[in-house]
């Protein structure tokens, strides 16, 4: 008898594990892999590292494998809607009919799901519908650090470092030392290791620890200004190199040959959303995840050339982030915006009065607290101005609740009200 009647009994037990729970250590992974998935992988493993860019990056890789007609599996997080979006194969999403009857196989060899956590059952469950659709590539973003990190249960024999900056310093910290150190912990021995430039220090410690492994590393040039992206903005040439020379280096063991013609597709057309994604054109509207300050130091001159400096900023942030550097990055870049900041339904969300009395002191009278996302949102939106959403993905979700057509490419932009 199956554990789950159906996908909605799977959705809320998933639920019910905490989507913020965090379990330190791999041995749960371990023996989950071993029993659900006993023995090699039928397709080799790319695993994404690092602060920011690890969703782009990944999606920039995948695009590149299909656009060479590799059925690529991608797995990133978080999701906005549903976590189907964390699970694609061959660029789509599953049913929730593969869903379940994976989470039931999942069930039937571990009692109790096996003590996972929600990141690590769906990490399992990943590696199994990879399977089970025939993949010749599995990417695998990582989720918080390395180390003790799901993904990293995986014999990946491929690790491509986005830049390493601060985050998660509650867990991983607390100084950029201690996170680089846990990021490259996840490095396998006489494995293949690629990095974005990076600060000296981090630098300096992938370096060590890649020696340490007798593992092969190589820097990535940003890519080329002649090459058509199909994310923007400077930063994502950045994640694109990245991609671009993972792909090189996979291609062998893919048995085959990268193709201009197919690298300059897959650059193109490439999609995720709510990295400076504009949905609207007149005024332009962005929605953008960057949810740290360097993530923010990046995005934002790259917005303010998209939609000028006069412009109405919905933004909200988590407690647990560098919110007050937030702010003085947002203000300091955006001096004429006008503010409005919810407080998400996110048990991790810092109040908007909070956020509001910072702007205050900096820019008076410039930000209002507003109830909801959804309502921040209209709000902006009827002041006539660009508009930018930015400072949490949990924001983002909220938005895409009430807009689902800006999931998907076909829906990224138009004119309505």
């Amino acid at each position: 008898m199956d554990f789950f009647g159906n996908i909605e009994d799977f959705w809320q037990w998933l639920d019910r594990l905490g989507l913020f729970k965090v379990k330190l250590g791999l041995e749960r992974m371990d023996r989950a892999l071993a029993k659900c998935c006993p023995g090699p992988l039928p397709f080799p493993v790319v695993q994404v590292l690092g602060t920011n860019g690890k969703g782009s990056t990944s999606t920039f890789l995948d695009s590149l494998a299909r656009a060479h007609g590799i059925r690529a599996g991608l797995y990133t997080s978080p999701h906005f809607v549903s976590p189907r979006e964390r699970i694609l194969v061959n660029g789509a999403q599953l049913s929730g009919r593969d869903w379940l009857d994976c989470a039931n196989r999942i069930m039937s060899v571990l009692p109790d799901g096996g003590d996972l956590s929600y990141f690590e059952f769906l990490t399992v469950l990943a590696v199994m519908l990879f399977k089970k659709h025939d993949a010749q590539l599995a990417i695998i973003e990582a989720g918080l650090g390395g180390k003790n990190d799901a993904t990293t249960a995986l014999d990946a024999c491929m690790h491509v470092f986005t830049p390493i900056d601060m985050d998660h310093a509650a867990i991983i910290g607390p100084d950029l030392a201690d996170i680089a150190r846990d990021k490259t912990a996840a490095i396998k021995p006489q494995s293949q290791v690629l990095s974005a430039p990076q600060c000296r220090l981090a630098a300096e410690i992938l370096l060590e620890r890649a020696k340490a492994c007798g593992a092969k590393i190589k820097f990535a040039p940003e890519l080329s200004q002649n090459c058509a992206t199909g994310l923007a903005g400077a930063h994502q040439r950045v994640n694109a190199g990245l991609a671009c020379l993972a792909f090189e280096h996979i291609a062998g063991k893919l048995g085959i040959e990268p193709d201009a013609a197919a690298i300059a597709e897959g650059l193109e057309e490439a999609f995720i959303p709510g990295r400076l994604q504009k949905i609207r054109n007149d005024p332009p509207v962005l929605l953008d995840g960057g949810h740290n300050p360097h993530a923010l130091g990046k995005v934002l001159p790259e917005a303010r050339k998209i939609l000028g400096e006069k412009i109405s900023l919905v933004f909200s942030a988590l407690a647990d982030k560098d919110w007050r550097q937030m702010v003085e990055i947002l203000t300091r870049n955006f001096p004429q915006a006008r503010f409005f900041v919810p407080t998400p339904d996110n048990p991790r969300a810092l109040a908007a009065d909070v956020i509001c009395g910072q702007i205050n002191s900096r820019l008076p009278g410039q930000a209002r607290m507003v109830k909801d996302s959804g309502a921040a949102f209209r709000l902006a939106l009827d002041q006539g101005t660009p508009v930018l959403v930015i400072g949490s993905l949990y924001l983002l979700s909220e938005i895409y609740v009430k807009y689902p057509q800006y999931l998907l490419k076909t829906g990224a932009v138009s004119n309505e009200k």
